[in-house]
C-alpha cells in the first residue's frame, strides 16, 4: 500500500532511517571525495567520472546500484538505457510524485554509462535493486543480478574473495 506514513510507527521509523542514510551518505561523499547525488533516476555526471575512473584503474570491481541496466529481454521500465524508454511509456510517475520522463526519453550521459557498464573489461557484476524480484541477466558476458523488496526482508550475501596474482 501507499501512504504508510499515515501509521506513527511507518512514519517514526522512516524518519529515523532516513536521518541514518542522510549520515552514511555523507561518510561515503567524504571518503571518495565526490558528491553522491541522491534521488535522481538519470545518470549524473559525478556517476559517470567515477565509473570512468574505475574502469581506467583497471583493478577488478563489483558494482552496487539502485536501477538496474537495461536488459534486452526486459520491459521498457525497467532500467538505465532502454531506447523506448520515455514519457509515453511512463506511466507510474503521478504514483512515484514525481515529473514524468521527458519526451525524448534517456539522455546522452545516460547511454554512454550504459555503455561504459555493459563493457567495462574489469566489472565483474552489478547488484541492484528497484524492481523489487531477484534476477540475473547477461550482458555482454557479465552479470547483472537485482534483489528482490527490502520490505521483504529480501538480500543477496556477496562474498568477495582476493583473484589469483598472475
Amino acid at each position: 500500500r501507499t501512504k504508510g506514513e499515515s501509521d506513527l510507527a511507518v512514519a517514526a521509523a522512516s524518519i529515523l532511517a532516513r536521518e541514518q542514510f542522510v549520515r552514511e551518505m555523507a561518510k561515503l561523499a567524504e571518503e571518495f571525495q565526490m558528491d553522491i547525488p541522491r534521488g535522481a533516476n538519470d545518470v549524473v555526471r559525478q556517476q559517470l567520472e567515477f565509473m570512468q575512473r574505475e574502469v581506467k584503474d583497471g583493478k577488478p570491481f563489483i558494482m552496487m546500484q539502485h536501477i538496474p541496466m537495461y536488459a534486452p529481454s526486459r520491459p521498457f521500465g525497467y532500467g538505465i538505457g532502454h531506447p523506448d524508454w520515455g514519457a509515453a511509456t511512463d506511466n507510474g510517475y503521478e504514483l512515484e510524485r514525481r515529473e514524468q520522463w521527458p519526451e525524448e526519453g534517456h539522455q546522452p550521459i545516460d547511454y554512454e554509462f550504459y555503455d561504459l557498464v555493459t563493457t567495462a573489461p574489469n566489472l565483474l557484476a552489478t547488484f541492484a535493486g528497484h524492481v523489487h524480484t531477484f534476477g540475473t541477466d547477461i550482458i555482454n558476458g557479465r552479470p547483472h543480478f537485482t534483489v528482490g523488496a527490502n520490505f521483504q526482508a529480501a538480500y543477496y550475501e556477496v562474498l568477495v574473495m582476493p583473484m589469483p596474482e598472475k
